[in-house]
């Protein structure tokens, strides 16, 4: 799994999992991943999450945002190809409503 922050504003950023395989079926076996927001270093340290995005490359795929990672440009070209396939499906539970809160009692 990579975790990259990508800073919006001076106070926002979206943080980009990208999976594989291998992340999968380690979920799948019910390992849970977790990310630890303070690895991410100073410049992140006061600033908001604004939302979290979760994709999936290949091996392939993840070389080659290794490869192109050191340029903003070449960084937000992969992610883009890895966003290639997302869809907004209302009838499966998509939308722009607030989230609703879980509470236990």
């Amino acid at each position: 799994m990579i975790a990259i922050p990508l800073s919006l504003t001076a106070a926002h950023y979206d943080l980009f999992l990208v999976f594989e395989h291998e992340d999968m079926e380690r979920i799948k076996a019910y390992d849970p991943a977790d990310i630890s927001t303070q690895k991410f270093g100073e410049q992140y340290r006061n600033k908001q999450i604004r939302s979290i995005v979760i994709m999936f490359a290949t091996k392939e795929e993840m070389k080659r945002l290794a490869d192109r990672s050191n340029t903003l440009d070449g960084l937000l070209q992969e992610l883009k190809q890895l966003a290639r396939g997302w869809k907004y499906q209302p009838d499966k539970g998509d939308n722009d409503l607030p989230y609703q809160n879980v509470s236990f009692q």
